[in-house]
């Protein structure tokens, strides 16, 4: 019997989050598409399809991706 190997490939991120920027939402983006595209704040304004607003400093999962602006 062969033995079946796993994919050690990580499984790509959804894009799921929102930017409300200059009175308009924008996205679907990745966690990293935020930081890399958007360049998010601790106070820019983000959010999941089935969130409310909040600021991207008040969301643990977004921390490692915040710049000190």
């Amino acid at each position: 019997m062969k033995s079946v190997r796993r994919s050690t490939q990580p499984t790509p991120e959804v894009a799921q989050w929102y930017v409300f920027r200059s009175g308009e939402a924008k996205g679907p983006y990745t966690k990293l598409q935020l930081w890399e595209i958007e360049e998010i704040t601790a106070r820019t304004k983000v959010r999941r399809p089935e969130a409310e607003w909040q600021r991207a400093g008040e969301i643990p999962e977004l921390a490692a991706y915040l710049t000190q602006k």
